[in-house]
């Protein structure tokens, strides 16, 4: 069954896009705006508001249907954050249709107990009937956005958290759950065998640049490129350095 939101446009080679918590499929609009003369580009919810609770598994099969539905054989995977969690764990499973795999603002460690117990804290009141709190929203904009974006686009702040606004309370209760209970990929970084490219924002509050280095060192071949006075939403805050690094990245690889 096809997600409520999907953008497919293009033609050629199919780069499939998955976004992170909190997101929705519009935050590649200006990456499909920019690659679809050359790739055939597709972003979707990766849930609908209204679903079951789900895991990072449920995630990477409905991918696969998706792609299944929409008759692409062989695809790129670009996933930011939770989506790159999603991009990992197929990875893992050697698909032979993934052909390459762009990992943005993600990390492979999983979460210590610590952390667990603090995110717990904030996400739990959320298993409630209603839309997210302001409060929870507030709290989450230094996460996803740099301070430079803070300052200087506000409008691109004002425009996600009236999005978030809307969302319901469980639907990002939901979601938290799922990325939560991501396992320690550092283990297996080196299966990896696909082309990588690793991008990341240095000024990213919510996985900090660490973590991408990590992913470099441990998946061979990889690509990374930091992005100066950038957070979490690259493909949002720098569209136009993130379309460079992708157009370039997808141009080296042979064809699919």
């Amino acid at each position: 069954m096809k997600p409520q939101a999907l953008i497919d446009a293009g033609n050629g080679p199919a780069v499939i896009f998955c976004h992170g918590a909190l997101m929705d499929s519009s935050m590649f609009e200006r990456q499909i705006q920019a690659l679809s003369p050359r790739f055939r580009c597709i972003s979707y919810d990766l849930r609908p508001i209204t679903e079951a609770p789900y895991s990072l598994s449920d995630l990477v099969d409905g991918c696969l249907n998706l792609a299944d539905e929409l008759e692409v054989e062989r695809f790129v995977l670009a996933g930011l954050s939770m989506g790159g969690f999603l991009g990992m764990e197929l990875a893992f499973r050697q698909d032979q249709r993934l052909v390459g795999l762009i990992l943005m603002d993600t990390m492979a460690a999983d979460y210590t107990a610590n952390e667990r117990t603090l995110f717990s804290s904030i996400f739990d009141p959320l298993d409630t009937d209603g839309l997210l709190p302001k409060s929870f929203i507030d709290q989450f904009v230094p996460v996803i956005f740099s301070q430079n974006a803070e300052y200087e686009q506000p409008s691109l702040i004002e425009h996600w958290t009236k999005r978030w606004g809307s969302r319901s309370a469980r639907s990002i209760l939901n979601e938290h759950r799922a990325w939560m209970a991501k396992d320690d990929y550092r283990p297996r970084l080196a299966e990896i065998e696909v082309p990588t490219l690793i991008l990341h924002g240095r000024d990213d509050r919510g996985i900090i640049f660490h973590h991408a280095e990590v992913l470099h060192q441990g998946i061979s071949g990889s690509t990374l490129i930091g992005l100066e006075r950038a957070g979490h939403a690259i493909t949002e805050e720098t569209p136009d350095r993130v379309n460079q690094a992708l157009s370039d990245f997808l141009g080296r690889l042979p064809a699919w």
